[in-house]
């Protein structure tokens, strides 16, 4: 027995909110592993060596220097070459299934356009599956039980009502992540000033156009009162606008300066389109923040984080835009006029996350038996002194591994300051 080690990777895939969490608050007994990943691509015949250009038929990762062949492993969006048990987690595993984490990197305008290859695709789902439905993959870990429902429905539309989709249904596990609640002091009744705090690292997707209007239109209302701060890609069309409205702007921050930014916000603004689950909300929650974002269409989510009132303030996005910027103002505007609504939303929020279904102790809880039935698998693997068996090598497919620098390089050069984000 190793000592309940499990190892946490690979490291290109880790959200460092989601993972970082498990790193500095791991479940009672357990201990994460970082190890340096190689990342194994398969093709068909005749295609690109490329994952950036070329769908490839599924991607899986091992991990050097580990204390032995059946360590466990707690995957992020891959699959697992290794030996011992595992379990992948992601906010969304349909991107995983189609896509994998690379194709989208360099070959987004095929996939918005919807020109790739079917049976290609349908080969990689397929195999992908076949992998996830694996004795050696214990659980399949899904952020919200929304994300769970869509990748039920995408396995029964690929399989059906058979044996198979019901097996892999049978995996899913909603895991919600969790962050410890760490709230600075934040401003009493008519204290000032207010600090608003809107974050998004791509302009249009997270709402940037109507965080600008919102944040301009309470400036000119409250003054000097109240202090904006807008942090992430910036348009040149839209930087008069901050600029005339005193929003202070950051293009890009640290880590650690984006944790004190939040520590000084009462109030986080995400006007977002859509979010695949929203690790930028549940942190700025644990900072104190009263949350302020959107709800319905592409944020269908979001309900099962905060309940709308009690909660956090959820605006529609299935309203027309002017009427948008206008509910986010005015609730705003709430907030800020009405000192124990305010308090009343924080310490509610407060319990959520130290006592409720956003608690380390909600997600320990579900997580614990299922890194113990991964704990018990590698034990029994050992046992059985069976030598781990290389994966046979299919006759119409050629192999390609990428070193971790490597994929850590082809992530940088395609998507500099700006990541992609899709929908699928």
């Amino acid at each position: 027995m190793n000592d309940n080690l499990i190892v946490l990777g690979p490291s290109y895939q880790l959200h460092v909110g989601v993972h970082g969490s498990l790193l500095e608050q791991p479940p009672p007994g357990i201990r994460f592993l970082q190890r340096r990943a190689q990342t194994h691509f398969s093709f068909a015949l005749g295609s690109s060596a490329s994952p950036c250009s070329q769908l490839n038929l599924g991607e899986q990762v091992s991990f050097e220097a580990l204390p032995d062949p059946y360590t466990p492993a707690h995957l992020s969006r891959t699959c697992y070459a290794g030996a011992g048990p595992w379990v992948i987690d992601a906010d969304c595993l349909l991107g995983t299934l189609q896509f994998g984490r690379f194709f989208p990197l360099g070959s987004i305008d095929q996939i918005r356009a919807g020109v790739i290859d079917t049976k290609l695709l349908l080969r990689r789902q397929r195999a992908v599956a076949e992998q996830l439905g694996a004795p050696r993959c214990r659980a399949i870990l899904l952020r919200t039980e929304r994300a769970r429902q869509r990748f039920i429905q995408h396995l029964q539309e690929l399989y059906g009502d058979s044996a198979f989709a019901e097996a892999l249904a049978a995996k899913t596990r909603v895991i919600t992540p969790a962050l410890p609640y760490l709230p600075a002091n934040k401003n009493g009744a008519n204290s000032a000033p207010i600090h608003i705090l809107y974050a998004g690292r791509t302009f249009h997707d997270k709402g940037g156009a109507v965080a600008i209007a919102v944040l301009g239109a309470l400036r000119r209302r409250y003054g000097e009162r109240l202090q904006a701060s807008f942090v992430g890609e910036c348009p040149a069309a839209f930087q008069p606008a901050c600029a005339a409205a005193g929003i202070h702007r950051l293009d890009t921050t640290s880590r650690a300066a984006f944790r004190e930014l939040l520590a000084q916000s009462d109030i986080f603004l995400s006007p977002t389109r859509f979010e695949s689950f929203g690790m930028g909300l549940l942190e700025a929650a644990a900072a104190g923040a009263i949350v302020v974002t959107a709800q319905g269409n592409g944020m269908e989510h979001v309900p099962e984080l905060f309940q709308a009132g009690e909660h956090a303030i959820l605006i529609s996005n299935d309203l027309p835009l002017t009427q948008r910027i206008a509910e986010y103002t005015q609730a705003i505007a709430a907030l800020i006029d009405q000192p124990e609504q305010a308090a009343r939303l924080r310490g509610n929020c407060a319990a959520l996350l130290q006592n409720g279904r956003l608690s380390l102790q909600a997600r320990d809880k579900a997580l614990t038996p299922i890194y113990a039935d991964m704990l018990d698998t590698a034990e029994r693997l050992r046992n059985t002194a069976t030598p781990p068996q290389n994966t046979r090598a299919e006759p119409d497919l050629h192999y390609l591994n990428w070193p971790e620098e490597l994929c850590y390089w082809e992530s940088a050069r395609h998507t500099g300051p700006q990541a992609l984000r899709i929908r699928v």
